[in-house]
Parts: C-alpha cells; sequence; structure tokens
C-alpha cells in the first residue's frame, strides 16, 4: 500500500515548520520545487500493492535516493545525515523538523 504524506499537517504546539527556519533559496530547496513529485508519485505507485500496511512515502524514497546519489554515501550514512539535515529533510517532502 502507497505511503502518503499529509500535505497539510496540523501542527502540534512542538512542531516546527522546516520552512520557518531554513533558507528556502537553498540549492536543495530550489530542485524540489523543480522537481514535480506529483508525477513520480503516480509513476511509482502502480508498483505497490492495494492492500497491506502502507509504505514509505514514496516522495521520501525518491529523495533518500537522489541525496544518496548526488553525495555518493552509503545506506547507512544518508539514514543517519537525513536525520540531522532539515534541507534534506525539506527536499524529501518532510513538512516538519
Amino acid at each position: 500500500m502507497v505511503g502518503k504524506q499529509d500535505n497539510t499537517p496540523q501542527l502540534s504546539i512542538f512542531d516546527t515548520p522546516l520552512e520557518r527556519f531554513i533558507n528556502l533559496e537553498h540549492e536543495l530547496c530550489i530542485l524540489s520545487r523543480q522537481i514535480d513529485c506529483d508525477s513520480i508519485e503516480m509513476e511509482f505507485s502502480v508498483y505497490f500493492s492495494e492492500i497491506g500496511r502502507p509504505s514509505v512515502p514514496i516522495r521520501r524514497m525518491v529523495g533518500l535516493l537522489v541525496l544518496k546519489h548526488i553525495y555518493n554515501l552509503s545506506d547507512e550514512s544518508i539514514v543517519d545525515r537525513w536525520i540531522e539535515n532539515p534541507y534534506w529533510q525539506y527536499f524529501s517532502g518532510e513538512k516538519v523538523f
């Protein structure tokens, strides 16, 4: 089952929207606006079953693969650095830090 990301999440008192404290003119922010994520999700969603547990959102998986190849990192390294880097999180579709 395709995992979905809520595009308009309801923020709690402890959530900080990424757009409030990152530079939206950063190269990854600009690149994320140039990629048509909706068409990527439509293309990949045919490979997911309609039943079962929802997957990780397609945008996050594709974003991590792109970052992995841009920075030439291993699977373990990309996950470790993604947790620490708000620009990488924004690039892969996250809304809050």
